[in-house]
């Protein structure tokens, strides 16, 4: 709380002194103009992350991008709304971005999964508006009988729910047969509301379901990952 009834008032204390720096910091500097094609790379690249936003825009800029990545940089890209549309031909859904082109985004992953780079696909899991419209029994109620939907018009799945555990297990085998690295699937988690019915451990139901999905879907050359 700053109090600035105070401030008229005479107050006390000591003048800082400037700052006494016995070994000086050497800074560097670069002007990315300047450089050329035949200039090496300044510093390792840690990951690439392809979003939804950047693939709307422009796919080619992206694909010239990944041109210019070192060979095993991992990359990760989106592959699904929060709203149940796939930006690539999936045989798991017929909802597509149209936003995209869905030709160009296959070649893309083509590209993406030809071995030269670390691929992860992510998308998210437990929230999908279309997915929970056409399978309201998969969804999350509220005590009228209804689905919940969140503040961008989603409605989420029960982790618990046969029908979720198929539908995210066939995306991820789907994944894995394409030739990605990994599947990342994002939104792993309950909405946070005290209007949806659940009455068991939700904890206990997201770990279940997520060791179900690894036994099912993971390999030594597959990684199937988790995010809040």
């Amino acid at each position: 709380k700053f109090d600035f009834s105070q401030s008229s008032k005479n107050l006390s204390g000591q003048v800082p002194q400037p700052t006494v720096i016995e070994d000086p910091i050497g800074v560097q500097y670069f002007d990315s103009s300047v450089l050329t094609e035949d200039d090496k790379e300044l510093s390792p690249i840690n990951g690439y992350y392809i979003t939804a936003k950047e693939l709307e825009k422009d796919i080619d800029a992206v694909r010239e991008q990944l041109k210019r990545l070192p060979a095993k940089t991992p990359v990760m890209i989106d592959l699904k709304s929060i709203y149940g549309n796939f930006f690539y031909s999936s045989a798991v859904s017929s909802n597509r971005n149209e936003d995209l082109d869905i030709a160009a985004m296959d070649e893309l992953i083509r590209e993406l999964c030809s071995g030269k780079y670390y691929a992860i696909g992510r998308l998210p899991a437990l929230r999908d508006m279309l997915y929970g419209l056409n399978n309201v029994t998969d969804g999350l109620p509220v005590a009228a009988g209804y689905l919940w939907m969140d503040s961008e018009g989603c409605y989420w799945l029960n982790p618990k729910s046969d029908g979720t555990v198929t539908y995210l297990a066939n995306i991820a085998n789907e994944l894995k047969n394409l030739g990605f690295d990994e599947v990342v699937f994002c939104d792993y988690c309950f909405p946070e509301t005290d209007k949806i019915v659940f009455k068991d451990d939700k904890q206990k139901a997201l770990a279940d379901t997520a060791q179900t999905l690894i036994n099912s879907c993971a390999s030594d050359t597959f990684a199937v990952s988790f995010t809040v």
